[in-house]
């Protein structure tokens, strides 16, 4: 076996920028994931970057499934790449009045 193998790359280490709850989206430079437990602002925390996770959405947003998906500044999915960050595609079509949207991060 090769002897440069070193993880799967299911998990991401990250220092929180701002206290950060179990289950928050976090932007690991242009990694997307999801904080596993609380971390407080400064200290390090490990966020999973696969799989289809269920994300607070904004509730005036749209998503096609299949779709790219965008987060807000704040954390919010929404289906508009302007001043937002991509971070997967929508599992399921986010529909106008919904507050989560089901995405695959990293996809």
């Amino acid at each position: 076996m090769a002897k440069n193998y070193k993880r799967e790359g299911e998990t991401i280490d990250f220092t929180a920028a701002a206290a950060t709850a179990a289950g928050t989206l976090v932007i690991v430079g242009a990694v997307a994931c999801v904080s596993l437990n609380a971390v407080a602002n400064g200290a390090k925390g490990v966020g999973h970057c696969e799989g289809v996770w269920e994300l607070p959405a904004l509730t005036a947003a749209t998503g096609a499934q299949g779709a790219i998906a965008y987060a807000t500044p704040a954390g919010l999915i929404t289906g508009v790449s302007t001043s937002n960050t991509a971070i997967g595609k929508f599992w399921e079509p986010l529909l106008n009045g919904q507050t989560v949207a089901l995405v695959k991060l990293n996809a």
